[in-house]
């Protein structure tokens, strides 16, 4: 784990111009902007796996409430608006299996490792 301090160097002309690493591996040193580019892909790698997180989360609300509702109804028609764009490369890659749908199964499968794929490069 690396471990990082720095001060702004904005306010005041004194501070240290670099960010420094304490590198197990190499003890190395990189200036603020190897940091901040760090810093700002992990974050962006994060919010993609929550976003793909949340995503899940609406595939599995969209299944449910296609079990109990009609497809005007507000909610199904909110989530159908989401997941739709989503099913249909799906639905036109599978065979037909005689009324059984299985494209958000097979969503929710490529989202999980797509996510796991994410996780481990910020591992």
């Amino acid at each position: 784990m690396l471990a990082a301090w720095a001060l702004s160097p904005h306010l005041d002309e004194t501070v240290p111009q670099k960010v420094l690493f304490c590198d197990p591996l190499g003890g190395r040193s990189h200036t603020r902007l190897t940091f901040v580019a760090a810093a700002t892909y992990d974050s962006f790698m994060e919010f993609l796996a929550r976003l793909i997180q949340l995503v899940s989360y609406i595939v599995i609300f969209d299944v449910l409430l296609r079990w109990v509702q009609r497809p005007h109804q507000a909610p199904l028609k909110w989530t159908m608006q989401v997941t739709e764009p989503l099913y249909a490369p799906i639905r036109n890659a599978l065979p037909s299996m005689g009324g059984l749908d299985l494209s958000p199964l097979v969503l929710i499968v490529g989202l999980n490792l797509l996510q796991m794929l994410l996780y481990q490069g910020l591992g």
